[in-house]
């Protein structure tokens, strides 16, 4: 029994000094490295990953992450979009009509004058009745000469649409003014591009943020196990030595009802803590791109937490640098160029448009091929909307003092929660340096108390006591790493500084 003993207390002296030891340095390792497959007996794949490579595996599958790169992949596309704006279009165009008939009309016949050939002048004179005595032209009733001939023109079916034709043409076009839309539309899409990056860049920051808690949580966990395993078997070699007792009528049969308790109850706890560990390596598996039922095993035995000295570095005047600003600032700047987008509606637009152009149709039994070029200027200028340009401009000013009142509000809202965040550092510090406190008294207590338990100087129920507190002490003592690790992270986050 004293051998068991002895056993028990050289695991606990080595779970005390891993978590007891200063936190560890980041090493950068390849993938090849720090990734290390193996094959249970269950046939799941078990990995060996370190921070690093999580946190490059979150980037690389990450589905969040792909989503937001083709938001900004659609904002760069948009903004080259935009620019085509400035530049001249080109048109080609061809069209074929085909009617169910040829429209046509009827025109009306006539007499038509008569003219005849001067031969010294070389003209056509009109052949017009002279008065023989006054020697002047005989007029009719409405005052119109009368000829002495006239020709019989009948009446004639015309076509004037033709049954078929076809056509094509090219088409230049190139905008001269618009009053600053095509400007501030770029402008825009430039805005909406870097917005676009700044969020790629936001959801990375979160999704490693997520990813790192995540493995810290595995890492504690682990340890929170290794510590339910050693309170086991502490319990057990209790439970061990009361049988014993009991089977020697040392003590009565409530005495080992009490340890079999303990040890059903702590039996439980150990159970708990295994699958809790389960459901974080799941948790973790998911959010590197890792299949959930993957047996992760971290590098690290040991959980980061901010240096006293490193507190000082943070300030509520560094939420400039956190990029959720940075995109509001820029959500507004797009607010203000709307209005100038808004305002172009009712200035002038000037343009130009040159065109060449094919005709092909038949026509009274006649072919027609007809090439003709066109150049056109054209200008246009709204003049009464019944207000409705105004009242958009108007509601462009409303929102981007929207945007402002919203960025000031968040401006505010950012410096008290990096304040909030360096408060609850100092806490989760303090409550570290407490539990580390507790976790040695524990430590003694229980010494004592198994010593006593030895000599028979305690009781059963003491003995189970302090074992029961040293394992909370242990517990309470890794959630503290482990909280003011999550604590460091946030401010560090709140700040623009988590990388």
């Amino acid at each position: 029994m004293r051998k068991l003993y002895t056993i028990c207390w050289l695991a606990l002296l080595f779970i005390t000094l891993n978590l007891g030891a200063k936190e560890v340095g980041k090493e950068s390792l390849s993938e090849n490295d720090a990734l290390q497959k193996t094959q249970n007996s269950y046939g799941s794949i078990g990995y060996t990953l370190s921070l690093e490579t999580a946190r490059s595996l979150a980037l690389e599958h990450n589905k969040l992450i792909k989503q937001s790169d083709a938001k900004s992949e659609s904002a760069q596309q948009t903004k080259k979009s935009l620019f085509t704006n400035y530049l001249p279009k080109l048109e080609v165009s061809a069209n074929y009509l085909l009617r169910s008939s040829a429209t046509e009309m009827t025109m009306e016949g006539g007499y038509l004058p008569t003219y005849n050939f001067n031969s010294t002048t070389g003209e056509l004179e009109p052949n017009i009745f002279i008065n023989p005595q006054t020697n002047q032209p005989v007029l009719d009733s409405h005052g119109n000469p009368i000829f002495n001939q006239y020709a019989l023109f009948p009446d004639q079916d015309l076509e004037i649409l033709p049954k078929a034709g076809f056509t094509s043409g090219i088409v230049l076009t190139q905008p001269i003014f618009t009053g600053g839309k095509v400007t501030t539309a770029y402008k825009m899409g430039s805005l909406a591009e870097k917005a676009s990056q700044l969020n790629l860049e936001y959801t990375k920051e979160n999704v490693l943020f997520e990813t790192e808690q995540a493995y810290w949580q595995v890492v504690s966990l682990v340890q929170k196990t290794k510590v339910t395993e050693t309170y086991l078997k502490l319990v057990e070699n209790v439970l061990d030595k009361v049988q014993d007792s009991y089977d020697v009528g040392m003590v009565n049969k409530n005495q080992l009802l009490q340890a079999q308790v303990k040890y059903n109850e702590v039996a439980l706890l150990n159970q708990e803590a295994n699958n809790g560990l389960n459901l974080a390596k799941m948790a973790l598996a998911q959010k590197i791109g890792l299949p959930i039922d993957s047996d992760l095993t971290t590098a690290d035995s040991l959980i980061n937490v901010m240096k006293s000295e490193e507190l000082a570095a943070f300030s509520p005047a560094d939420y400039q640098a956190r990029l959720d600003f940075q995109m509001l600032q820029l959500k507004s700047m797009v607010a203000s160029e709307n209005i100038k987008l808004e305002r172009a509606e009712f200035l002038p637009q000037i343009g130009l448009m040159a065109s060449y152009n094919y005709f092909s149709y038949q026509l009274n039994d006649n072919n027609h091929d007809d090439f003709n070029f066109n150049a056109m200027a054209q200008f246009s200028l709204p003049i009464f909307q019944w207000g409705d340009s105004i009242r958009k401009v108007n509601s462009a000013k409303a929102k981007y003092k929207e945007e402002s009142f919203l960025l000031e509000n968040a401006c505010e809202l950012m410096q008290l929660e990096i304040a909030q965040s360096i408060t609850e550092v100092e806490n989760k510090e303090l409550k570290l340096n407490l539990a580390q406190s507790a976790l040695t008294q524990a430590d003694e207590y229980l010494r004592l108390e198994t010593d006593n338990y030895e000599v028979g100087m305690t009781t059963l129920t003491d003995l189970l006591n302090a074992q029961s507190q040293w394992q909370q002490a242990y517990a309470n003592y890794i959630d503290a790493l482990f909280e003011l690790n999550t604590a460091s992270n946030k401010l560090a986050k709140s700040c623009g500084k988590f990388k």
